[in-house]
């Protein structure tokens, strides 16, 4: 994350020279964040009164309320795409995925996208090293980047790689989204960890839109999951790999 941070204002960074501001961001990153955010701002006093804040809210009888907003999604979502495209330029290579950017939202208000995705390889047998890159969408706008900047990969990124981008249950996933140039849109899958009783209370998979499967085939795709980055990264090789045939359980349950 730090990494994308810095390098997002650094001149020559991203494709085509665009050029972002600090204040065109998301504030992705917080030193201070969640419930010790919170608690550091109800003791902060002010400088024409010695009680901290939170004694001041409790002595005039004020009740807060918090909207947490994306907190509540933190961690517990990914979008996937395939990669169908790889063109080298001079210092880095373009990819080209099969979605568009409607899927990470951001980028439509003059902005992008911070964390970095996750490259799946197919061959894991390649050179590792830094391989900058630049991600761009299947329609015809040259505007529709999934990330101007070029992202260092490790390894080399090759046609059917898979780009997995973490985090983005929290607006990126559907709420600018749209059926542009008839892509339907990318089904949701969910990794359902809740205690069931018998041999179904192990991980199960449901899918919310089962019949964009006939229309777009097996990705892109977006993941509900709340499980480490690497268990992410194991079932998504694996959703992909069985293209979405995956075990439901007894039944599929569908989400509505």
């Amino acid at each position: 994350m730090r990494r994308s941070l810095t390098g997002a204002r650094c001149c020559g960074h991203h494709h085509a020279g665009k050029t972002f501001h600090t204040g065109d961001f998301y504030p992705y990153h917080s030193p201070v964040a969640g419930a010790e955010a919170l608690a550091a701002l109800l003791a902060t006093r002010t400088e024409s009164c010695e009680q901290p804040l939170a004694a001041l809210l409790r002595d005039a009888g004020v009740q807060l309320l918090l909207e947490p907003g994306r907190a509540l999604l933190h961690q517990a979502g990914a979008t996937v795409f395939r990669i169908q495209g790889v063109k080298d330029r001079d210092g880095y290579r373009i990819l080209t995925v099969d979605g568009t950017s409607l899927s990470l939202s951001e980028q439509w208000f003059n902005s992008e996208y911070l964390p970095d995705p996750f490259l799946l390889a197919q061959d894991t047998v390649g050179p590792v090293g830094t391989f900058p890159a630049s991600v761009g969408a299947a329609t015809c706008l040259e505007s529709d980047m999934l990330t101007w900047r070029k992202i260092p990969f490790r390894t080399a990124p090759r046609v059917g790689d898979l780009l997995v981008h973490p985090n983005t249950a929290g607006y990126q996933m559907d709420s600018d989204e749209s059926p542009f140039h008839d892509l339907a849109l990318p089904p949701k899958v969910v990794i359902d960890h809740t205690c069931r009783p018998g041999p179904t209370s192990q991980r199960a998979w449901r899918r919310s839109n089962p019949a964009a499967r006939r229309e777009v085939g097996p990705l892109p795709l977006h993941h509900s999951v709340i499980e480490p980055e690497g268990e992410i990264a194991r079932a998504l090789a694996v959703q992909a790999d069985r293209r979405h045939e995956v075990p439901l359980g007894e039944q599929p349950a569908d989400l509505g």
